[in-house]
């Protein structure tokens, strides 16, 4: 980053490593790996690059690759910086203490509000998958079908913009299987695609696309910030509500998992889904502290 041009910006509760890291976006890594929780971050959304650090202690980010009028017409709201995270963690602090834990762990979360085509894509690949080999994806697919748009000064790296719904559609699943090896979820890939230029851009109910079930349907209407009150369920995500919430008892069935999210987390559900995955994932890792 030496000698590039860089302006700050006010951002409370942000932190570029848990928002990065949470495993709601997949084309954002950290310029030195070494210091992932401290350092620079560069991503690519909308086929523009930006370079972004975050100081949580004093509230600031860092920002380079683009001027102020381009960060607040695009970036601000990709970032849902005029969202109060502090009031929403509050009122799920005050819930119960699991949350207040996870809420105090993940202070610097925030979900973004992602580009519905590369969500929609993005979330069928990452089906029965996981982060790494997920990203590993879709870079080798950004370079086979994505325009290239540049390259990393710092890096020499050709940068490619996520392909469009026009690309992959023409594509045949065996030509993603050549550069991805994601099997079974090629053709759903292309048939997606399809369907999204067929219904001019239309997501309002994800589950009809070709290789989307509940769960990342879930995740799709979440992350492109849709309904915030989304709150996807997967088999690791079921045994964590279990654990927390339904101690002692006999193992509760999908639809009573699902009728105690709607009905104990509300319109906040999202947020504590990231609070709660990204905290537990800490616990496992030895990183963060169990409320018990």
């Amino acid at each position: 980053m030496a000698n590039t041009e860089f302006f700050t910006v006010k951002a409370d509760h942000f932190d570029c490593y848990q928002i990065f890291t949470c495993g709601q976006c997949f084309r954002w890594r950290p310029e030195n790996p070494s210091n992932a929780a401290g350092g620079w971050w560069k991503g690519i959304v909308r086929g523009r690059l930006l370079k972004i650090k975050s100081y949580s202690a004093v509230g600031l980010v860092y920002v380079a690759g683009c001027d102020r009028a381009e960060f607040d017409a695009v970036w601000r709201d990709y970032f849902d910086l005029d969202t109060d995270y502090g009031a929403i963690g509050e009122y799920l602090s005050g819930m119960d203490e699991k949350l207040a834990a996870a809420v105090r762990y993940g202070s610097g979360i925030r979900i973004l509000r992602q580009e519905p085509f590369e969500t929609l894509i993005s979330f069928i690949i990452s089906a029965n998958n996981n982060i790494p080999r997920i990203t590993k994806c879709i870079e080798a697919l950004c370079r086979r079908f994505g325009e290239a748009i540049g390259v990393d000064d710092a890096t020499g790296e050709v940068l490619y913009a996520f392909p469009t719904p026009e690309a992959l559609a023409a594509a045949t699943p065996e030509q993603i299987s050549d550069s991805t090896h994601l099997g079974y979820r090629c053709p759903y890939i292309v048939a997606a695609a399809r369907q999204y230029i067929d219904r001019g851009g239309d997501l309002s109910d994800p589950e009809s696309y070709t290789g989307v079930g509940p769960k990342v349907a879930s995740c799709i209407q979440l992350f492109t910030g849709v309904n915030t009150d989304s709150f996807p369920v997967d088999v690791w995500v079921r045994r964590l509500i279990t654990e927390l919430y339904f101690p002692g008892a006999a193992e509760p069935s999908l639809a009573e998992i699902n009728g105690f999210i709607k009905s104990y987390f509300t319109k906040y559900g999202g947020y504590a889904q990231q609070y709660l995955f990204f905290w537990r994932r800490g616990i496992e890792k030895g990183g963060a502290d169990n409320a018990d």
